[in-house]
């Protein structure tokens, strides 16, 4: 498969390899299945908006002008943990599978949510272009009275291949900005890259050329946000590595949520970068829920909360 022009993929595709250089739309939920992936430097996966309509999604809110939830909040707030909730934090960090939700619609129309790619490659696999299923921002108004859209959240990008060549591209999965100052941002969504092996000089942050974003929305006061999404590696010895990027440091935001309903996680390293929160939930129903964390790092502007009967061994 060579896909040099634009056209739009949607469902579930089979291919032996795939090249791709022109932009596919990434329509709701797709699964692409290869034996080979190469997205060239020019080539496109656009899922930007492509996922949730505004006021539809498990991360939706009836809250006037409200941001959408999905790995946590959006900038207003208040969204559950509950798994069968209206407004909630929602998706696997380890194996993310959902839309991003629309934010909601008032005087001005909300956001739609990302889209939701999930890409199984059983051989190499190398990311040059650009895959991107953000949300989209809600729409201002300048009425008296009136109220703005509030933003989508971002969708999920679940990679999974036996290979990681080397990949200069970038994955994004950013909620969408608030149209109003401090209000109707959405959440970010959730990236993971699972492979079983990389061709990097090293597993060093500094080493890693392949882009992943998956920061909150921002509101017009540039200074609040909504929670950021999460980021997950696998790949060789970049292993079982969490990351929380929001961005920018000094930014009022809610924290990012692992509701993966595991009571058990291993991992080699969480990193806290650019005004990045995370909160960790005990799984519901369950007595301790343990996280086992080599090493924290980060640029000391975020912050982790082990919440109630959350244990976390370093």
């Amino acid at each position: 498969m060579n896909a040099t022009e634009s056209c739009s993929w949607t469902g579930t595709l089979t291919f032996n390899s795939v090249t791709i250089s022109g932009t596919i739309t990434v329509t709701g939920n797709l699964t692409i299945n290869a034996n080979s992936f190469v997205l060239n430097t020019a080539g496109k996966l656009n899922g930007v908006g492509q996922g949730y309509a505004a006021g539809y999604g498990p991360g939706a809110t009836t809250a006037t002008g409200g941001g959408a939830a999905h790995a946590g909040c959006g900038a207003q707030g208040g969204c559950s943990l509950v798994s069968t909730a209206a407004y909630r934090v929602y998706d696997s960090m380890m194996a993310p599978v959902e839309c991003g939700s629309g934010g909601t619609s008032s005087s001005g129309a909300g956001g739609a949510g990302g889209a939701a790619l999930r890409l199984v490659v059983a051989g190499s696999l190398v990311l040059n272009g650009s895959i991107d299923v953000s949300a989209t921002a809600g729409t201002s108004v300048s009425c008296t009275y009136c109220y703005a859209g509030g933003g989508g959240s971002g969708g999920s990008i679940w990679v999974t291949a036996g290979a990681l060549g080397y990949s200069t591209g970038s994955l994004a999965a950013n909620g969408g900005a608030g149209a109003t100052s401090g209000y109707g941002a959405g959440s970010g969504g959730r990236i993971a890259v699972v492979a079983g092996s990389h061709e990097y000089a090293s597993a060093a942050w500094g080493d890693w050329k392949l882009g992943l974003t998956a920061g909150g929305g921002v509101n017009t006061d540039g200074v609040t946000a909504a929670a950021p999404g999460t980021v997950y590696v696998d790949v060789g010895s970049r292993n079982r590595s969490l990351v929380v990027d929001n961005r920018a440091a000094g930014r009022t935001a809610n924290p990012a949520y692992v509701v993966d309903g595991s009571v058990s996680f291993a991992l080699a390293e969480v990193r806290l970068a650019r005004g990045g929160t995370l909160a960790w939930p005990a799984v519901v129903g369950s007595n301790t829920t343990t996280v086992s964390v080599g090493v924290l790092t980060g640029d000391g502007s975020g912050a982790v909360t082990w919440q109630n009967r959350t244990v976390c061994v370093v």
